[in-house]
């Protein structure tokens, strides 16, 4: 029998709440019937939940055995869907290729493509064979590309027909040997094989042994990251601590995961890996999937499909807030919104609430590291304003003194740190990068500033780790001022975040110029623009100045040049 404590029966308990608190014996006054506070400071959720320790291919198959032939994802762009059991062949059929191939567990496998179909039978692939899947920014640039198959050394690349040039001529002189392209597109070189080709000739009755993986250090998804620090880094992420998020999710969403959902947000990205595809066709959400945000499409979708739950950014709430074609759309179908990869202020939370009374409104908190630790969904009842929510099930957090490393008490700030199954194992091929991040007792350090209340929800304050988020994506300052130091009329960079309705932030450039440069603002902003993708692009400006801002230790003073910039837009 399951030890699963439900959230609908907690729920049930509010009123003994009293006599639940003397189950603990550490408790401080801080205890809610969702999570207490420890006396050494740290908070846990009260919700126990059964973690199956078995690799995810068997994790997900049992699940859509259960659902059978019914639709599991749409692509609305092509018109092709696939279900649950299709699901289950595919990863079959694209195994047995992969075992004729010679690959062995735990190699890689990168996808770099937009949004598709076809994005699920690489994931089941992958998982059937035991493979890394290695998720690629489908809008990454030759230079962005090539640098991480140098860095994650995938055997295969999973690519479109659009991108397929790009793909042969970042592979060169790489690891990677042979391209499976998405689209029905003849394919004569004898390293690209088409995805549907692969499908149609595999079989489907192919069981690798994956009986040897160990599922908490085995690496299921590799994804690329900023971390809190520096350049992106190869977040690795094992079979059980997927597992385990997506077991936390579905007991803090139980009763409000929806029958249709959509899916616009990037699939490479955790967000829309974890949280929006994965975990809904663990669910059984139908999952309808186009290739990014056409507002349009997004509207038309929400009407036509009658979609229940979206998963959003900031700036997609902007505009369902401020845009006049809203208006012209029912959405009516609408329960829920999931909003994450940056905060939204309160002002924005109390328009959405008038705008749309029937839809609730629930914000999360997690990172590349740590899957999602955070949501307002465990308790819409207390859900407040700017407030992540608190942990989910099987998830502790902590917030430490920036000056001792000490567990600080509720409404006191400092860095949020994260401990539980679903936390990353470290990062690949950096143990440095790793032992920054997780220390010595396993809790993973976010670089985030942060509180949690008397009522033990947590806020987000600011990014210790200086990232800048524009539209939801990551852009690391280090790697642009990286890319600036690189070119032969600077001498030193530094680049911070500046404040943005529309986007949340933006990048802005200070440099410092040799003495006999002829550069100017715009000959910096196309450097970047032309080695960089859309979304690290200098939009926030280029400022030239004598000097940069430094510590005595040589550290870039960035929140001196972010307050010098604030006070002269007052």
């Amino acid at each position: 029998m399951s030890s699963i404590i439900s959230l609908r029966t907690i729920r049930r308990l509010q009123k003994y709440a009293p006599l639940l608190s003397r189950c603990h014996s550490s408790l401080s006054p801080q205890h809610t019937d969702y999570a207490y506070l420890t006396e050494d400071n740290i908070v846990k959720s009260t919700i126990q939940l059964d973690h199956p320790v078995e690799d995810l291919f068997t994790f997900f198959s049992k699940k859509f055995q259960e659902f059978g032939d019914e639709v599991a994802m749409i692509d609305e762009n092509t018109g092709k869907s696939t279900s649950y059991l299709d699901l289950i062949a595919n990863g079959k059929r694209l195994s047995s290729f992969f075992e004729q191939k010679g690959y062995q567990m735990g190699d890689r496998l990168a996808i770099h493509t937009p949004n598709c179909l076809e994005y699920s039978f690489a994931t089941m692939g992958a998982l059937a064979s035991g493979l890394t899947l290695n998720t690629v920014n489908s809008a990454y640039t030759n230079f962005e590309l090539k640098n991480l198959l140098n860095s994650s050394t995938p055997r295969a690349l999973v690519t479109s027909s659009a991108q397929l040039e790009q793909a042969r001529r970042c592979i060169d002189g790489t690891n990677t040997d042979l391209l499976i392209c998405v689209d029905d597109v003849a394919c004569n070189d004898s390293g690209v094989f088409n995805l549907s080709d692969i499908l149609n000739n595999g079989d489907e009755n192919f069981n690798k042994d994956l009986s040897k993986l160990d599922l908490n250090k085995e690496t299921a998804f590799l994804l690329y990251s900023s971390g809190t620090t520096g350049l992106p880094k190869g977040v690795m992420i094992s079979h059980h601590a997927f597992s385990s998020n997506i077991i936390q999710l579905t007991g803090a969403l139980e009763g409000m995961l929806p029958k249709k959902t959509l899916c616009f947000l990037p699939i490479y990205h955790i967000y829309g890996l974890n949280y929006i595809m994965m975990l809904h066709l663990y669910n059984r959400s139908q999952l309808h999937v186009v290739p990014g945000f056409d507002p349009v499409q997004f509207l038309s979708l929400i009407q036509e499909k009658k979609i229940e739950r979206i998963s959003i950014v900031p700036p997609v709430a902007v505009f369902l807030l401020n845009h006049p074609l809203v208006d012209q759309y029912d959405l009516s179908s609408l329960r829920s919104i999931t909003v994450g990869a940056a905060p939204i202020d309160e002002i924005a939370i109390n328009q959405f609430n008038t705008k749309f009374p029937n839809v609730i409104l629930q914000q999360g908190y997690g990172m590349t590291e740590t899957n999602i630790t955070h949501s307002q969904c465990i308790y819409p009842q207390l859900q407040k304003a700017g407030s992540c929510g608190t942990v989910l099930p099987d998830v502790m957090c902590k917030v430490i003194s920036l000056d001792n490393g000490e567990a600080l008490g509720p409404n006191e700030q400092g860095e949020v740190c994260t401990g539980g199954n679903q936390l990353m194992t470290g990062y690949y091929n950096n143990e440095e990068a790793t032992r920054n991040t997780i220390d010595e007792e396993g809790w993973v350090h976010s670089g985030d500033l942060g509180y949690y209340d008397d009522d033990l929800n947590f806020f987000i304050i600011d990014r210790l780790k200086e990232l800048i988020k524009y539209k939801g994506l990551q852009v690391a300052p280090a790697e642009l001022e990286d890319l600036l130091l690189g070119h032969a009329q600077i001498t030193d960079a530094c680049v911070i975040g500046v404040p943005c309705d529309r986007t949340g932030e933006l990048p802005r450039a200070y440099i410092v110029k040799r003495p006999d440069s002829t550069l100017t603002t715009k000959d910096v902003e196309d450097y970047v623009a032309d080695k960089l993708s859309d979304h690290k692009k200098l939009r926030g400006g280029v400022e030239f100045i004598e000097q940069l801002p430094k510590s005595a230790a040589g550290k870039l003073l960035r929140r001196v040049l972010k307050d010098q910039f604030l006070n002269s837009t007052k």
